[in-house]
């Protein structure tokens, strides 16, 4: 009978009515609707990705049908809806006519659809099925943080874009236990909740150490429409299932280990051919509004006239009201974990919407993870969520085809392009769709400014096909973006979908070249240090080696890179070695260039301005010859003078090779900048004779080094000159000389100069002789004053009134030349005597006579007698008394030579100057 609404109920009821009538056509495009003036089913073509760039091309082929206008209602929500005053079986024959309650079943024990095993994961078609799942709102009080903070409170199913169905039949068990396969028109419509925590209620016997429930809204071909629980693992606890039953259905019944019981069951709207789903809608709703029902509804048809139908149960059996968080809907096996199988060439969309307790759409989306064991026999296609307002959509096609990309990701530098294969191909070794046409969809995810655009394709036929292999190239020269974006491909046919999504990671990067600016000696090499920075926020995924190289070097030279190639980010730098053409044809100058690192894959470069300056010069020294005498300091002037064309050259170290042992080098300035006038610095190689020599004598041909050490391995000019080095010494013979103070004869000592051994023979200057240390009245003269190499000279000493006395003089060699001479120097003796000092030497001449023989003591005794009488009398100034007795000595000596007692040459030696007595005699003078 019809039933009275109550004035709260209808509040309740237009609450409902409201919040669908007033939801966004995109959320409620995959319900059917029914307006009271001409009911009618949406049927939208899938919504591929949550981008509206995503949506399906005009070339997918779908079922036409009339978008809802903003008064559309489904059926079982009109304003007259009020099934929910309590539980029951009710119908309504036209929209807007009114609910009616209807006798239940009298066999309420439908066909158990059973749930899926383990943890709730079943597969329908081709893979795990997919459910709409609620994404939550963490703003609502009392959840903030939790997985799910919205509760659902309903769900609608529809099937629509319906193509190619002309048949469904039964797998086996399909309908009831040991059916026979092949049954026509054997499927359920299952609206089925997530599996939630174990529910401690009056109808589980207040038991809650099970494993999960699970509630099932079901239309079977077969059976009906009913609501169906289930206890999974209860019979793992406890021994038996739980004795309270449902109000009006059945009681529970043991299924393996779990339980499970159905609501009462509505059968007035008999049996539909599976060729007409796309007609039907099945909802459920859960504690809607607070009304404490929980309620199945399944509409036929899409004309004013196409009635609906309802069952509704308490929602305190399991409490699902409390726990619904994911929808999954689809067309399956009418029970018994059956499949309904569909003649080739089907294909359809499945719409699965969900809203919240309080009237609200829902964000959602895609989850996979069924909770029915039924399935079906139909490949899936790919689940998008809705665009704009609540649910999901996918496909499903008993041909089954799958888009697949070559490569899962793709790393492109900004403002290059990269490609990647795409291959959609058949699947389920199907022969096609009969004509069917099919083609891409518009590419979801594609940063602003990127583009993607598939090679040489557009609208395809699959029937008989091979897999089609394209090219997706994607350009991001109108993109500075950079990060990581994933793709979403899609291909359709007809119902069909199927995706797969590309990894795209877009990255930059800036060059460093350290130094930017090195200048280099002509023919030697610059290094630059080359780093490369990821740009902030590019992607890291795979960053490719970068390959390195130049552009703008002087043609003449050569670049080469540490690696040819660098990722970008990396901690250890690249190099980059210039090699300069050498002197003295390779170029000079200042050059601009480019490192320029180019991503691999062809997709774009970058690059960084460098400068290379060349520079020449050449180096000499002045004097080119010198010849020092050990000891001394050799000076040159070294200059540098600039080759015209040069870069500016930096400060140049100088320095020479090939200098003797034992010398060293002082410079006026150690660095000196060449220039085109010629830039000079005093070189200075110092000799010794002693520590810390003594320094090689000889000839030494040595180079002037200037080294630029301004870089490493930066070059030299080199200048060549020579160092003669020689050294001598000073001789006197003999080393001492016995003179009277007045000598009217000559003393001469022999002077030689002697060269070194290992001396030098060029550019030898003249020695000068000297000689210091005279007394008064004492003169030198030497034979030669001068004389190059080795040479002897005579140094002749007379004495005029010379003080008696013993003194040393010095004879020097000198080579006068300003530091790089010097002088050598001996010593001789010079003992000057008075005659009374010199006679005792006579005397002892005659000792010696006697001695040897020469005289016999009477003969050396006179002659003795008479010098000591003159010592005697020079001593007594008597030099008078004194002569006369010498010129006595005299005449006695020449006696003992006329004898021959003395020789005339021992007579010599005691008379003749210039200490004989005839020469002691003029020095008194007698």
């Amino acid at each position: 009978m019809e039933m009275e609404v109550s004035s709260s109920r209808r509040l309740l009821l237009a609450l409902m009515a409201i919040f669908l009538l007033f939801a966004p056509v995109s959320a409620l495009g995959a319900t059917q609707v029914r307006s009271s003036a001409a009911p009618h089913v949406t049927t939208p073509s899938p919504v591929l990705s949550r981008d509206s760039s995503s949506a399906p091309s005009s070339s997918i082929a779908t079922t036409s049908g009339t978008a809802s206008s903003s008064n559309d209602a489904p059926a079982y929500l009109a304003a007259t809806l009020d099934p929910t005053s309590q539980a029951g079986c009710y119908e309504e024959q036209a929209a807007g006519a009114g609910w009616h309650q209807v006798p239940c079943s009298s066999d309420p024990r439908p066909t158990p659809d059973m749930p899926a095993s383990g943890a709730g994961v079943a597969t329908v078609g081709s893979g795990t099925d997919f459910v709409a799942k609620d994404n939550g709102d963490p703003f609502l009080p009392g959840c903030p943080g939790s997985s799910y903070c919205t509760i659902i409170g309903t769900a609608t199913g529809t099937i629509t874009d319906v193509q190619g169905l002309t048949s469904e039949a039964g797998g086996a068990n399909c309908g009831s236990m040991g059916a026979s396969p092949g049954t026509p028109d054997c499927y359920d419509l299952q609206l089925n909740s997530n599996l939630f925590a174990p529910q401690s209620t009056s109808f589980t016997d207040n038991q809650n150490g099970y494993s999960h429930s699970e509630v099932q809204f079901v239309y079977s071909n077969s059976a009906g429409l009913y609501i169906q629980y289930w206890l999974l693992g209860y019979l793992n606890t406890y021994s038996s299932c739980p004795g309270t039953g449902i109000p009006g259905g059945t009681g529970w019944d043991p299924s393996g280990s779990d339980c499970v019981a159905s609501s009462m069951t509505n059968t007035d709207m008999g049996s539909t051919p599976a060729t007409s789903i796309g007609e039907l809608s099945l909802s459920a709703q859960a504690n809607f509004m607070g009304s404490g029902l929980d309620g199945v509804f399944f509409c036929i048809g899409t004309g004013p006239t196409a009635p609906c139908y309802s069952v509704t149960a308490p929602d305190s059996i399991l409490n699902l009201g409390s726990n619904w968080h994911q929808s999954e809907f689809n067309v399956v096996g009418d029970g018994y974990s059956s499949e309904a199988i569909f003649n080739a060439g089907t294909s359809f969309v499945v719409n699965d919407v969900i809203g919240d307790q309080f009237g609200d759409a829902t964000t959602d989306s895609c989850g996979s993870g069924g909770t029915t064991a039924e399935t079906n026999n139909l490949f899936l296609g790919n689940c998008n969520a809705v665009t704009s307002g609540s649910g999901i959509s996918f496909g499903e096609a008993s041909v089954g085809f799958n888009i697949s990309a070559t490569a899962s990701d793709v790393v492109v530098l900004t403002g290059g392009t990269a490609s990647v294969n795409i291959e959609v191909g058949l699947t389920g070794g199907s022969a096609g769709l009969g004509g069917a046409c099919c083609g891409f969809l518009p590419i979801g995810g594609l940063p602003g400014g990127v583009t993607g655009k598939y090679s040489g394709v557009g609208v395809f036929g699959l029937t008989g096909s091979p897999p089609i292999t394209t090219t997706l190239t994607i350009d991001t020269s109108g993109c500075s973006c950079v990060g990581d974006y994933t793709l979403l491909l899609g291909f359709a046919d007809g119902g069909a979908v199927q995706q797969t999504s590309v990894n795209l990671h877009i990255y930059d990067f800036t060059i460093q070249v350290t130094p930017l600016h090195e200048t280099v000696l002509r023919g030697s090499q610059a290094i630059y240090a080359i780093g490369l920075t990821l740009v902030s926020g590019s992607s890291g995924f795979e960053t490719p080696k970068v390959a390195l190289s130049t552009s703008g070097l002087p043609s003449d030279s050569s670049a080469s890179f540490l690696y040819s190639t660098i990722t970008p980010g990396s901690f250890a730098p690249d190099y980059l070695y210039v090699s300069t053409a050498g002197p003295s044809s390779g170029s000079l100058g200042d050059f601009t260039f480019k490192v320029i690192g180019t991503d691999p894959s062809g997709g774009g470069s970058h690059s960084v301005t460098g400068h290379l300056g060349i520079y020449d010069f050449s180096v000499s020294a002045s004097p080119g010859d010198v010849t020092v005498l050990r000891g001394g300091s050799a000076p040159y002037t070294v200059t540098l003078t600039l080759t015209p064309g040069s870069s500016t050259p930096p400060a140049i170290h100088l320095g020479a090779t090939g200098l003797p042992a034992g010398s060293s080098l002082t410079l006026s300035s150690p660095t000196v900048i060449p220039t085109l006038a010629g830039a000079t610095s005093t070189m200075t190689i110092n000799t010794y004779t002693g520590a810390p020599g003594p320094t090689h004598l000889g000839d030494f041909p040595f180079l002037v080094v200037a080294t630029d050490t301004a870089v490493v391995g930066g070059g030299t000019r080199q200048g060549a000159a020579n160092l003669h080095v020689y050294d001598y010494a000073v001789t006197a013979t003999p080393g001492s000389l016995t003179m009277l103070t007045t000598s009217s004869g000559a003393n001469t000592y022999t002077v030689t100069i002697n060269l070194f051994a290992g001396s030098t023979t060029v550019g030898l200057p003249k020695i000068a002789l000297s000689v210091a240390g005279l007394p008064s009245g004492a003169i030198g003269a030497f034979s030669t004053t001068s004389g190059t190499g080795g040479f002897t000279s005579s140094l002749t000493i007379t004495t005029a009134s010379t003080p008696a006395g013993t003194y040393v003089l010095t004879v020097a060699g000198t080579d006068g030349r300003s530091q790089v001479g010097g002088a050598r120097t001996v010593s001789p003796t010079l003992i000057v005597l008075t005659p009374a000092a010199a006679i005792p030497l006579v005397a002892s001449t005659i000792s010696g006579f006697q001695s040897s023989g020469a005289l016999n003591s009477g003969q050396a005794n006179s002659l003795t007698v008479k010098l000591n009488h003159a010592v005697s009398d020079l001593n007594s100034d008597k030099e008078n008394v004194a002569c006369n007795v010498l010129n006595a000595f005299v005449n006695e000596v020449n006696s003992l030579v006329a004898t021959g007692v003395l020789t005339t040459a021992q007579a010599n030696q005691l008379l003749s100057p210039p200490l004989g007595v005839e020469g002691i005699m003029a020095a008194i003078p007698c």
